[in-house]
């Protein structure tokens, strides 16, 4: 369930996204997409599901593949970026051997990327003096 929590989240966030991108609004996007504006008000705010024709109708909408609208974490800009797609079709046209390297070094990015703060550097090492207010 927690699986399917995330996936909702992802979605109305994305929906939304791409609404503010477009400057569509749910009345808009739902004539172009066939679906009543009351249902893509539902799923923005998590209360009804999507269906896979319902996912599918709005990708075509916004000319994108329907995968990318329940992908976690995304920006505006992601949804412009025809890298991402170039991206996820070379993974799966690899090799198990390429496709092991692709992850492998998705993971190093993905803690190179994450800011951690770093620890206090020792009074020893700074050169600095403990004064008596530092205890």
């Amino acid at each position: 369930m927690i699986y399917l929590m995330r996936l909702k989240q992802a979605l109305s966030r994305n929906i939304d996204l791409l609404q503010k991108a477009s400057g569509d609004s749910s009345n808009k996007m739902g004539n172009a997409c066939g679906i009543s504006p009351r249902m893509i008000g539902h799923i923005k705010k998590m209360e009804a599901n999507a269906s896979i024709e319902i996912i599918e109708r709005i990708a075509e909408h916004y000319r994108i593949p329907p995968w990318l609208l329940l992908m976690e974490g995304l920006r505006e800009e992601d949804f412009n970026a025809k890298n991402l797609k170039k991206l996820v079709d070379s993974y799966l046209s690899c090799d198990p051997e390429g496709k092991l390297s692709i992850s492998s070094l998705a993971d190093r990015e993905a803690l190179l990327s994450k800011t951690v703060a770093s620890p206090p550097i020792p009074l020893s090492l700074t050169g600095k003096k403990k004064s008596n207010g530092d205890q």
